[in-house]
């Protein structure tokens, strides 16, 4: 399904394994519950800004924003987090605005080859010939088809 690995390519993947490894923040303790509502409150305050504007922002200017409202929701809601936490939350976060959420880690590691998602708790992938289940969820219903509609749309 993703053998052309479009998210490689991306400005805001990461760019190594070690670092793909690193948006699955769901085991990472204190960042779970708050994900959510980050990501949220940054979506909104990005729809807000941009409204009116006839060009969407590109690359770059879109991950400065990205960061820029994450910083500034962050203080709002005196979340604070170590170093390694925040770069992991601010790459999950902008991973599932500007690209495939959960699918990331997935499309970065080498050795899968296919990713099936089944539902939004049921993710599979093919691994050195076998599939197995991952450990990557969807929020619900809505979160995966966000990315579902992000993945079959035009780049462009």
């Amino acid at each position: 399904m993703f053998n052309n690995r479009p998210a490689l390519e991306s400005e805001y993947s990461p760019n190594n394994r070690e670092e793909a490894t690193s948006l699955d923040i769901e085991n990472v303790e204190g960042i779970s519950t708050d994900v959510y509502l980050i990501r949220d409150r940054v979506q909104r305050k990005l729809l807000a800004d941009m409204e009116g504007e006839s060009k969407q922002r590109q690359g770059a200017q879109m991950q400065q924003a990205i960061e820029t409202y994450f910083n500034q929701v962050l203080a709002e809601e005196n979340l604070l987090y170590t170093r390694a936490n925040r770069t992991r939350l601010l790459a999950w976060v902008t991973a599932d605005i500007l690209g495939f959420g959960p699918l990331e880690p997935l499309l970065q590691d080498g050795s899968i080859t296919e990713v099936m998602v089944n539902g939004p708790k049921q993710v599979f992938v093919e691994r050195h010939g076998k599939i197995e289940v991952s450990n990557v969820t969807f929020e619900d219903n809505t979160h995966l088809l966000r990315i579902i509609d992000r993945i079959v749309s035009p780049i462009g």
